[in-house]
């Protein structure tokens, strides 16, 4: 629809007659209206997008951070089973 109205406005303004002055003016305002409204959809979708992103984030530091977690608890009860099994050796 956009593209019809810049076709529309310049079809208009190339015959370049008075009579036609108040609808360019017409056009004018409708074509730039749907352009406004064309960017403020396309900033909702930008802002969706970096929603979006920003839950792919926090979901993944909240599995990846809980998994390294895990992983370095079981590193520090191997290391104190270690420790312990070394001191009773040395008791002995």
């Amino acid at each position: 629809m956009l593209a019809r109205m810049c076709q529309l406005e310049n079809k208009i303004s190339a015959v370049g007659e008075p009579s036609y002055r108040a609808r360019i003016s017409k056009v004018k305002r409708v074509r730039e209206s749907l352009q406004n409204s064309l960017q403020g959809r396309i900033e909702l979708i930008a802002s969706y997008a970096r929603i979006s992103s920003m839950i792919e984030i926090e979901v993944e530091m909240e599995t990846d951070v809980l998994a390294a977690g895990t992983t370095s608890d079981v590193d520090g009860f191997t290391d104190q089973i270690e420790q312990i099994m070394e001191l009773e050796n040395l008791e002995e």
